[in-house]
């Protein structure tokens, strides 16, 4: 029998596995000290705020898509990780923010599996007495995008997942699942159009000064921060701004600078944002691949660009 490899993407690019570990061992520490104030010895215990289980804060479970035919002798197959959040509950996105535990997939146990990708649709921002978050509430779907190495087998997806959820605090959960994927299914089931909401969320992948009404014009860094241009429609007013870039770079939410219209009607933005920190205090900006995405109302786009020698792209 031939033996079965995965080749995994990374599914959260920016927070790979042993930078999560740190992450979460800080976490416990922060959890642990948020929660000795609240112990008082005057009060009786019944007056203590108690923490709920996570089972009562996030149902999670795996759904199965359909199939797809992406060129002659490749199929895909889809799935997708649902979240169904209790009122007020949040989790994070693959960047969390000023704080946070983004989530970490393992695909490790998985068979007929060649590649594995899991998509993001369009995050909020969430502000409190600890500052901005970036994640989802509610409910969400995380599309699974699949290659299985024989396209006529199914695919036995397996998944360990670590992830948050917050509450009025925030507790690291673990999430174990499978499902058997077939290379034949079409049926038209509710999984399937949950995954293809799902899939119209997810940000549109543009170049810089993409010809679309949602746009990156430009990037250029100046001191100890980044100077965004972009394109809007005139009606997206409320429209944010995420910024991303390799381990250990964080960068702050946009900061407003000015806005003026153009001839064609778009609202041109010029937002400031902050490098909030770095890999080494000499980490050189140039030669910096960032991820920006612009999420208005009805819209998003991803767009990647590498920074120039001067800090600029283009």
């Amino acid at each position: 029998m031939r033996k079965q490899s995965v080749t995994i993407k990374k599914s959260h690019k920016f927070c790979p596995a042993p930078a999560y570990h740190r992450v979460r061992a800080v976490f416990w520490l922060v959890l642990l000290g948020s929660l000795l104030p609240l112990v008082r010895h005057d009060e009786p215990v019944s007056a203590q705020p108690s923490i709920k289980p996570v089972s009562e804060l996030a149902r999670l479970s795996l759904l199965e898509g359909a199939p797809e035919t992406v060129s002659p002798g490749t199929t895909v197959l889809w799935g997708g990780l649902e979240f169904r959040l209790a009122p007020r509950v949040k989790t994070y996105w693959r960047t969390v923010g000023d704080s946070g535990l983004p989530p970490v997939f393992s695909w490790t146990g998985s068979r007929n599996l060649q590649a594995v990708e899991v998509l993001w649709p369009v995050p909020s921002r969430f502000q409190d007495q600890s500052g901005s978050s970036i994640g989802y509430h509610d409910h969400i779907v995380l599309p699974i995008k699949m290659t299985p190495l024989d396209p006529n087998q199914p695919v036995h997806l397996k998944l360990s997942l670590d992830y948050a959820v917050c509450e009025t605090l925030c507790m690291p959960a673990h999430f174990d699942g499978a499902l058997m994927l077939s290379p034949r299914s079409s049926r038209n089931s509710a999984s399937q159009i949950l995954i293809r909401e799902a899939l119209a969320k997810v940000p549109v992948t543009t170049v810089l000064r993409a010809e679309a009404p949602l746009q990156v014009l430009s990037i250029a860094a100046q001191d100890k921060n980044l100077v965004l241009v972009t394109a809007w429609p005139a009606d997206a007013k409320d429209g944010d701004i995420f910024v991303e870039a390799s381990e250990g770079w964080v960068f702050g939410q946009p900061v407003p600078l000015t806005v003026t219209m153009d001839a064609g009607g778009r609202r041109i933005r010029h937002d400031r944002i902050d490098i909030e920190e770095k890999p080494r205090t000499d980490s050189p900006i140039s030669g910096l691949e960032v991820v920006v995405t612009l999420a208005a109302p009805n819209m998003a786009i991803e767009t990647r660009a590498t920074l120039d020698k001067q800090g600029r792209a283009p």
